[in-house]
């Protein structure tokens, strides 16, 4: 064999391989990747993705197409079955339209927001929102034309009300505004800063269920806060410690009943920044705290979560110089009456720790991540102690970029991270290697983390994850073109089975299997369903799940996903000819029934029975199979 043939047949052995190393796989939990259909002639080339999902399901995302002479803004809700509704909502100015972000409210009502203009000049802020029924049309919210915007926080109550705060940047000075929204018109930008023209930064704005809401910010070297009460701003305060340095980053986040906690760090007269907290309790600022570890080391670029019961995390680097060098990530926990002292809740690694995030869920459990050295770590706090930094990417490469998080109020979340591969040995030609992953947290421990994207030569970019209060999750990323993929927690599964008349049978004996389905959370019943039934052998000790398409296709074998093993590495079942693919109707949502058979034939040994229940109504997609709660034995 010449050295080309050789070469084009190695090259062929290694691509089957790789393939084999990173090839997706869908669970019961993930749907599987769908291209993003948004129902006009856009390409699937789409950018400036941003995604926001309430917690009773609706969710909207935002995206800018490629292609046109100018960009603009379009929005896609989600109602929980489909993407509709998909519409340009920028203001059709004829300028470009840019920089898209929506944030929305528990029942999905929202504000998007973007910028209009030229190149580094006449900048306009606009806002557009979504009130349950209609867009109220995009809007104007600044104080004027501007150089550059190149910050701006909204925060949306469960009213529907919102606050914009922003910074528009004229030459090397800048005022800080707000807008308020009330529901129904935007009631102008106002400055509520000092009234001077000094530089101001770092902006930052959190709102509660009432329609309250804090600002914080640096002006001149101090950290100032400034409140809203429903009615008007009520004017600047200082909330720092005074020692007249350098301040970095205050943060600000509010509880249900407008209590807040500002975190921010600030020099002490040396070299060293500290972590401190100020909290406003209600009624006034209770003086700043000291919240760091107290080692004499810097401190700095804190961040803070809080939930609706006033319950937070605090969490900021340790150690270093500055964000380039090799820190760590320390956490102190409010409690609702005291801070339970500061810990470190990374690897003893010595490397550099980037990308943390933290959230709280209603009871006071948290969990971060955080990506350090080249893999990603998470640690949950229970209430009490941190139970300690655990490994929850594919651990067969290594993740360079940001891995996005995102949790609702009953503590279920999903990470998702691009890794890269790892190859056993000097690859002589270029082949993309960025894959998508996610690994979810159920409330009690990550289920591991599986490939989730669409599986082509692409690499994965502008990934985005949200998930509500369900624990249905939504991951849309680009891979050449746009995708989504949707996760649906076993608790989502709106039908059960289980063998009524025993756990050990022989050839001639009768298996009764009951089914039970149950009305779903749209509240839909008079749906009919068709139930799709298949037998496999079981394997002992695993958590085994069926992929749905093989469960309605009846030319298939079913193949099992080993939980404890990567989402690539799949194995074949042994298949009942018999009742692969037994299917029968199921009149509406909320009935029950018992099926009947008898066992023709059957390898000896343990055997389940998975179901797959689609709805027909074509509004819905096909659910995701779920194992039979009991097994049994075939002598």
């Amino acid at each position: 064999m010449d050295s080309t043939r050789f070469y084009r047949a190695w090259r062929m052995m290694f691509c089957a391989l790789l393939m084999s190393w990173v090839s997706p796989g869908h669970s019961q939990m993930w749907t599987g990747p769908i291209q993003f259909n948004p129902g006009t002639s856009f390409g699937g080339y789409l950018s400036d993705v941003n995604i926001a999902v309430g917690e009773s399901g609706p969710g909207i995302m935002l995206f800018r197409p490629w292609g046109g002479s100018k960009s603009r803004i379009y929005a896609s809700r989600w109602n929980g079955a489909a993407w509709t509704g998909t519409m340009a909502i920028d203001a059709g100015t004829g300028e470009n339209a840019y920089d898209p972000q929506i944030t929305v409210n528990k029942s999905g009502n929202g504000i998007a927001w973007f910028h209009h203009g030229g190149e580094y000049s006449n900048y306009r802020i606009y806002a557009n929102c979504w009130n349950g029924t209609a867009w109220t049309g995009a809007t104007v919210i600044d104080a004027g034309p501007s150089d550059y915007t190149p910050d701006l926080q909204i925060a949306i109550n469960e009213s529907g009300e919102g606050i914009a705060c922003f910074l528009p940047w004229h030459d090397e000075s800048c005022r800080l505004y707000a807008n308020f929204w009330n529901g129904t018109a935007w009631t102008g930008a106002v400055p509520i800063d000092l009234g001077t023209d000094s530089h101001n930064r770092y902006e930052q704005i959190a709102v509660d269920g009432r329609g309250n809401g804090i600002a914080v910010f640096t002006q001149s070297n101090r950290v100032y806060a400034n409140r809203w009460d429903g009615i008007a701003w009520t004017g600047p305060t200082v909330i720092d410690a005074g020692t007249g340095h350098d301040i970095d980053y205050p943060q600000i986040a509010i509880d249900g009943s407008g209590k807040g906690i500002a975190v921010f760090a600030q020099r002490d007269g040396s070299k060293s920044f500290r972590v401190y907290s100020n909290r406003w309790d209600g009624t006034a600022w209770t003086g700043p705290t000291v919240i760091d570890a107290g080692t004499g080391e810097n401190e700095f670029d804190p961040h803070i979560a809080v939930n609706e019961s006033g319950k937070g995390i605090a969490w900021f680097n340790h150690g270093g110089e500055d964000e380039y060098s090799s820190q760590r990530i320390y956490a102190n926990c409010w409690n609702g009456t005291a801070w339970t002292g500061a810990v470190p809740i990374d690897l003893e690694m010595g490397s550099h720790d980037r990308y943390k995030q933290i959230a709280v869920d209603e009871r006071g459990n948290g969990i971060a991540v955080f990506l350090q050295g080249v893999h990603v770590y998470a640690n949950h706090w229970n209430g009490a102690v941190w139970t300690g930094p655990t490994m929850i990417d594919a651990g067969i490469g290594w993740v360079e970029t940001s891995p996005r998080m995102s949790i609702n109020r009953s503590g279920n979340g999903i990470v998702v991270f691009e890794q890269c591969f790892k190859y056993p040995f000097p690859v002589p030609f270029d082949i993309p290697i960025e894959r998508l992953y996610a690994n979810c947290w159920d409330g009690t421990a990550w289920t591991g983390a599986m490939r989730i994207d669409a599986g082509t030569k692409d690499s994965v970019s502008d990934t985005q994850i949200a998930v509500d209060g369900n624990g249905n999750g939504i991951a849309v990323f680009s891979q050449d073109y746009f995708y989504v993929n949707r996760y649906l927690p076993r608790e989502s599964n709106y039908f059960e089975l289980q063998v009524t008349n025993g756990t050990d049978f022989n050839a001639g004996d009768t298996i009764v299997l009951e089914w039970r389905t149950y009305e779903d959370r749209y509240g839909y019943t008079n749906v009919p369903c068709m139930l799709y039934l298949g037998a496999a052998m079981d394997y002992p000790s695993e958590n085994s799940m069926a992929s749905p398409n093989d469960i309605v296709n009846r030319s298939k074998a079913l193949y099992f996903f080993d939980s404890k093993r990567h989402a690539s590495q799949y194995r074949s079942g042994k298949v009942s000819p018999m009742y692969t693919g037994l299917r029968f109707p199921v009149p509406n949502m909320g009935s029950s029934g018992t099926v009947a058979f008898t066992v023709q034939r059957g390898a000896a040994g343990r055997w389940v029975f998975l179901g797959a229940l689609l709805r027909q109504d074509g509004n819905f997609p096909s659910q995701p199979p779920v194992e039979v709660s009991k097994g049994f034995n075939l002598h």
